[in-house]
């Protein structure tokens, strides 16, 4: 419901402070589940680009995460957990790309690597090593 949308704020700044990967990627998948199972936030119309906001910052996060951690750094094995996250992301992906706009262009999640309409890296946080970004960005492209 709304109350996604008046918070996701908070949790974004919140997010942001969070430096360990394995901390980051704990808040930002329990919040992403929260999103997607309670998906009433989908259908609050009167806050359209607040919706969009949401899902971009979510995506885009999505992105840092993946390109700056491995598998193991994320406290994920490699074979089914990490497996099972790309599973669930490009369904959060589809349950996005299903929400109506009316005429407005679509609301994307784009949390994949490489994609021409990646968001650039925020200031405060860390630069990319050229092997993480090449391993992770190969994988994410597929």
């Amino acid at each position: 419901n709304n109350t996604v949308l008046e918070h996701f704020d908070e949790f974004h700044c919140r997010y942001l402070a969070i430096t360990d990967p394995k901390a980051k990627f704990d808040a930002l998948f329990g919040f992403s589940y929260a999103l997607k199972h309670r998906s009433e936030w989908i259908f609050q119309f009167e806050n359209q680009r607040k919706r969009e906001k949401m899902v971009e910052s979510l995506a885009k996060h999505w992105r840092n995460l993946m390109v700056r951690s491995t598998a193991e750094e994320l406290g994920v094995d490699e074979e089914f957990s990490y497996q099972a996250l790309l599973t669930f992301l490009d369904s959060f992906k589809l349950l996005c790309d299903s929400i109506e706009t009316f005429g407005n262009p679509p609301i994307k999640f784009i949390y994949k690597a490489g994609n021409k309409k990646m968001v650039t890296f925020d200031d405060d946080c860390s630069s990319l090593t050229t092997g993480d970004t090449r391993t992770v960005s190969s994988r994410l492209s597929n």
